[in-house]
């Protein structure tokens, strides 16, 4: 970005006024295909059809693909003349959840068709975004230099799909990624851009107490694990702060804890999971 006005790609500017208005031209078309993908979403590992249709729109900007082990792929735009390449990257997979049709406001616009699968992450509206960039890149790909990865990586809520996008790009040596992300929280039509970390990583927290299981009438012949189980949660309150720099944030969330399927029956394990939050990778 040479400054507020213009972009220049070596040959010829474009304006800011000019990208501004080919932004609002596909503003309709990525509400659209947001609420489409919102309607249709798909767990992580298991995007075909939500992979399907992202290649269709891809197909028809006239882009070649290449595919990213399983659900995964790589758009590629070459510009009028050579120069870096930058990738630019969305999330395809939804939350193992069921959604309810309604929020706080009232009846949402759009509500998951599918059961056990919804959008509550925000990857429709990433998907629909980095289509709409698209649209817009591709009518300006004369006054551009360099080229773009478009990178529409699967299986980001559960990790599956990362590895396999850093080796497919690690073959193009991209010069930077940029990435975005949605959040509830700031003004519709606003972006925020800090030094350093954004929003914070996340690792999965799985625990299981092992014990022995037994008759609940005789729990001297068993070892019951809801005891080792509730200690553990107890403890960790206290030591999680202690083991932390304290110039550090990292957050524990323990989500759930299961154990046991009948009163009197003592069982012989409890599951505990949650997850850390940290923008620190070294100290997550």
């Amino acid at each position: 970005m040479a400054d507020h006005q213009s972009v220049s790609g070596g040959k010829g500017m474009l304006s800011h006024e000019a990208i501004i208005a080919a932004a609002q031209e596909v503003d309709g078309y990525v509400r659209s295909t947001r609420g489409y993908l919102h309607q249709n979403p798909e767990i992580s590992g298991r995007e075909f059809a939500t992979s399907a249709f992202l290649k269709q729109e891809v197909g028809a900007l006239g882009l070649p693909i290449e595919g990213v082990e399983h659900t995964g792929f790589i758009a590629i735009l070459s510009c009028e003349r050579p120069g870096k390449t930058l990738a630019l990257r969305c999330d395809i997979d939804a939350l193992a959840m069921d959604e309810s049709e309604m929020n706080l406001a009232g009846k949402k616009r759009y509500v998951s068709q599918r059961a056990g699968a919804c959008h509550a992450c925000g990857h429709d509206s990433h998907m629909a975004m980095l289509l709409g960039a698209m649209k817009v890149l591709v009518k300006y790909r004369h006054t551009l230099a360099g080229t773009l990865l478009f990178c529409f990586e699967e299986g980001e809520e559960t990790g599956c799909g990362i590895e396999k996008m850093l080796h497919a790009l690690s073959r193009k040596a991209p010069d930077a990624v940029w990435g975005m992300h949605i959040v509830s929280f700031m003004r519709s039509g606003t972006i925020c851009v800090d030094p350093g970390p954004r929003m914070a990583g996340a690792a999965l927290i799985n625990m299981d107490v092992i014990g022995r299981g037994g008759h609940g009438s005789r729990p001297d012949l068993s070892i019951n694990p809801l005891f080792g189980a509730a200690n553990v949660v107890m403890a960790l309150a206290s030591a999680w702060v202690n083991r932390i720099d304290v110039n550090e944030t990292v957050t524990l969330g323990l989500a759930t804890i299961h154990g046991g399927t009948a009163a009197n029956v003592i069982p012989d394990r409890v599951s505990i999971s949650g997850t850390i939050r940290y923008f620190n990778v070294s100290e997550g």
